[in-house]
């Protein structure tokens, strides 16, 4: 798994497979704040969140899957920026800039 700055991550649960450069990050997060992370090249989802929790200022590029999908009740705290993801759409239930 390649995480760069991991902050306010009181838990969280996913898959932990590192591969060198072909990373595998599809997450199930249950924390309250996902916030200041980089994902890039993940063979699914950049960042998946599963429960009600703040997402703010991540940066999620060429991902397979969504730079981000969160369930509904996901609260948007703004500052995602998306890129280069699988599908047109880039995240789910909240917004992101395009890079």
């Amino acid at each position: 798994m390649r995480l760069r700055h991991f902050h306010d991550f009181q838990r969280h649960r996913g898959s932990d497979r590192d591969s060198n450069l072909d990373n595998n990050l599809a997450q199930e997060v249950l924390v309250p704040v996902v916030t200041g992370n980089l994902v890039f090249g993940s063979t699914g989802d950049g960042i998946h969140i599963a429960a009600p929790t703040t997402v703010m200022r991540n940066v999620t590029v060429r991902n397979t899957g969504y730079g981000i999908e969160a369930t509904a009740g996901v609260h948007d705290g703004g500052g995602n920026v998306a890129a280069a993801n699988g599908p047109p759409a880039q995240c789910v239930n909240v917004r992101c800039l395009p890079r």
